[in-house]
């Protein structure tokens, strides 16, 4: 399993507020409910009411939604804030965005005097963040519950790296949710692949003609486990196999042993395909392109790990 950390202005966002914060990864762990809410003191998980109000200095227009914000302004010190703070700045009317789930997000970054650095909206696609215990707490507090259409401001205080250093700027992001995706289990059907295996337990897969991911995450369980149950946030031991919608096979484990990864640090399609499953099971997943390594290209050899991809996972262990 090839590891694949977040990419473009999420990953700035995530990397930057979890240098800040120092946060840990792990609050919303609960051995009997693996989407149960963080119990962590709400003082490391919300932005304070100081902080709040120095993003109130932050100002833009948002006339439609999937458009980038105009005019931005930024007054005040941000680099007075005490840490990674969010702040809602309208609500959205669309689906709810939960728990464990995926957030589509078109952001833009901009400097101190409201100058635009970077945009998702010129790029052409959101980024997506998970709301789990994987990412910034203040942000998942901030959007966990809200729904899709809700814009927000997310600041941090720039860090020095050396001692004597200028103040770097701080880090700015303007931001709205433009979807959200999520993990859906599903019966197993003549209309997906069909996993069969060998006298050793290695699986091999059939795909019906013209099949095609959908846009969420489908998880169909083939044999249901009774030990731990998994979060975003986890460790765990694993054989695998993978192919693209070809039906041809790019990775495996069943012919060397189990692999031991973070679901953190592995394609999303893996760590929300497998929370909420139990050690024991085996699954096939079916991972939509822009949740695994990304779109195929006609340069991609037919045995690329590119575009929709499927993966049959037996959970092993949970360290």
């Amino acid at each position: 399993m090839k590891l694949r950390p977040m990419s473009g202005l999420a990953a700035l966002v995530v990397a930057s507020a979890l240098v800040l914060s120092g946060c840990s990864t792990d609050a919303d762990k609960n051995e009997s409910n693996p989407n149960a809410s963080s119990s962590t003191d709400a003082s490391l998980t919300t932005t304070t009411p100081e902080d709040l109000k120095l993003l109130e200095g932050i100002e833009f227009q948002s006339k439609a939604e999937n458009k980038a914000p105009t005019d931005v302004k930024v007054a005040g010190d941000l680099n007075k804030l005490s840490g990674a703070s969010v702040r809602v700045v309208s609500e959205g009317t669309g689906d709810e965005i939960p728990l464990n789930s995926i957030a589509e997000v078109h952001m833009i970054s901009v400097d101190p005097s409201g100058k635009q650095i970077a945009s998702t909206y010129e790029e052409g696609a959101a980024q997506v963040i998970p709301i789990s215990a994987a990412t910034i707490p203040q942000l998942v507090t901030a959007l966990q519950g809200q729904k899709v259409g809700v814009r927000a401001v997310f600041a941090a205080p720039g860090v020095a790296t050396e001692e004597g250093a200028d103040q770097p700027d701080p880090t700015i992001f303007l931001m709205e949710v433009v979807g959200v995706r999520k993990a859906e289990v599903v019966e197993n059907s003549d209309a997906l692949p069909q996993v069969t295996r060998d006298d050793k337990g290695v699986p091999s897969i059939e795909i019906p003609k013209d099949f095609k991911a959908t846009k969420n995450i489908q998880v169909v369980q083939l044999e249901k486990g009774d030990g731990e149950f998994i979060s975003p946030a986890d460790t765990i031991k694993a054989n695998y196999t993978g192919w693209n919608l070809k039906g041809n096979q790019f990775d495996t484990s069943f012919d060397k042993e189990a692999v031991e990864f973070p679901l953190s640090n592995v394609i999303q399609g893996w760590t929300y395909g497998l929370s909420g499953q139990q050690v024991g099971s085996k699954v096939l997943l079916i991972i939509p392109a822009d949740l695994g390594y990304g779109p195929s290209s006609k340069d991609d050899a037919d045995d690329a790990a590119t575009g929709d991809l499927l993966f049959v996972v037996d959970i092993v262990s949970k360290s």
